[in-house]
């Protein structure tokens, strides 16, 4: 198993059991898009999912809830 899939396991583990619906709703839509997308993830790419990673250690990240409720919106308006 690669190095990157080793980490999404151990995010994917920490996560409590009454979030996994989410988690796996939301992987199977990214696997749908990558798998209709042609485009390889590039050094760019990685440098984001770097900075990223380095700000959800610090804690300087937004639940997806709080992005939805920003935007005016709720988990159900997204099933829709």
């Amino acid at each position: 198993m690669s190095v990157l899939k080793e980490k999404a396991h151990k995010i994917i583990d920490q996560l409590p059991d009454n979030k996994m619906a989410k988690v796996i709703n939301i992987l199977i839509n990214i696997k749908e898009i990558l798998e209709n997308s042609e485009e390889e993830i590039d050094d760019y790419d990685m440098q984001l999912i770097k900075e990223a990673e380095q700000e959800r250690k610090k804690g300087e990240y937004a639940s997806f809830e709080e992005i939805l409720k920003e935007a005016g919106l709720s988990e159900k308006d997204l099933q829709d």
